[in-house]
C-alpha cells in the first residue's frame, strides 16, 4: 500500500497512552474511529518511539 502522505513522517506515541487498554484512533472524522489495543496501534501505525511530551529537559 502506498503512503498517502507525499513526505516522510515519524510517528511517536506519548507515554500516557499506555494507561489505556483500548484507544480509538480516527482519521478524517468521528465516524472513522476504530477501537484497538495499544499493541495493534503499534503494529498498524509503524510507529518509531514512545515519548513523554511532559518531560522537562
Amino acid at each position: 500500500m502506498q503512503d498517502a502522505l507525499p513526505y516522510t513522517k515519524t510517528t511517536k506515541f506519548n507515554e500516557s497512552l499506555r494507561a489505556y487498554d483500548f484507544v480509538f484512533p480516527a482519521a478524517d472524522n468521528i465516524n472513522s474511529a476504530v477501537k484497538m489495543t495499544i499493541a495493534k496501534l503499534e503494529q498498524f501505525s509503524g510507529f518509531k518511539a514512545w515519548v513523554d511530551v511532559t518531560k522537562k529537559g
